[in-house]
């Protein structure tokens, strides 16, 4: 599996292109941070959690040799296939059926996982204390991102193909999956509480904006990477320094049915 990687940084915004597994981190960038394991299924398919508010999603990139599965609220893989792929999926196999989602299965098909979940992990400085905002974390279910609700906060897919539904002119690859998610509350709704029992307080936001887009291609010689690029941006008023920016990985490997 090749990694591929590569960091943007712009007076705007930050944007970086990681593979997935992969850790990333830099600085000083302008304008946080229970059950056990698989007992808490509130966040999953397209069914909100504690609120109607927003539209968590699940998609999977199929073509390649590698299937994992993206969400719009920064968690990358299903949790061993406690998510469900959402409907209508453009690749997906029956586009009106909730599916499991592979977590991270290669090769595909062969009911092999290397991942229980992963997402970003974001932190800086704000007026001179350490915050951050996690994806999710190994054992709390802490969610601190999501996205909007209805079809703005939906995931968009897009195709080089012509021959597909979500065929696009501003395609990358055979398949993007572009999702948008934020921070800016206190409450953080895909989580099965609003404590966060290490830090012993709610969440803090650091107030910011993320577009995650990930490209596969399913052809030989580029079917076996995805490639994940998050463009980062401080949409609140405060001074983020110290910006540092992870990507936690909890990896089991495993069969599916063992």
């Amino acid at each position: 599996m090749r990694i591929l990687s590569e960091v943007r940084i712009t007076p705007v915004a930050l944007s970086l292109i990681v593979p997935i597994l992969a850790m990333l981190s830099f600085a000083d960038a302008y304008a946080r941070s229970g059950p056990g394991r698989g007992s808490q299924r509130e966040a999953e398919s397209t069914h909100s959690p504690k609120t109607a508010l927003p539209n968590p999603q699940q998609r999977v990139h199929r073509l390649p040799d590698v299937q994992i599965s993206m969400t719009n609220w920064g968690l990358v893989g299903s949790q061993m296939r406690d998510l469900y792929e959402s409907l209508g999926g453009c690749f997906s196999p029956d586009p009106g059926e909730e599916l499991p989602a592979p977590s991270f299965e290669f090769p595909a098909g062969s009911g092999l996982e290397y991942l229980f979940h992963g997402g970003i992990w974001i932190g800086a400085m704000v007026n001179d204390y350490p915050y951050t905002t996690v994806a999710c974390d190994g054992w709390e279910y802490i969610y601190e991102l999501w996205p909007e609700a209805g079809e703005e906060g939906a995931i968009n897919e897009r195709s080089v193909l012509p021959t597909v539904p979500c065929y696009s002119p501003h395609a990358v690859s055979s398949q993007d999956i572009i999702a948008e998610y934020t921070d800016t509350s206190a409450d953080i709704p895909l989580s099965p509480w609003n404590w966060d029992p290490w830090d012993d307080r709610k969440h803090v936001p650091l107030n910011v904006g993320v577009t995650q887009t990930s490209y596969s291609w399913g052809t030989d010689g580029a079917d076996k990477f995805i490639i994940v690029e998050y463009t980062i941006e401080n949409i609140g008023v405060r001074l983020l320094s110290g910006v540092c920016i992870g990507f936690y990985v909890d990896g089991d490997a495993l069969h599916i049915d063992e």
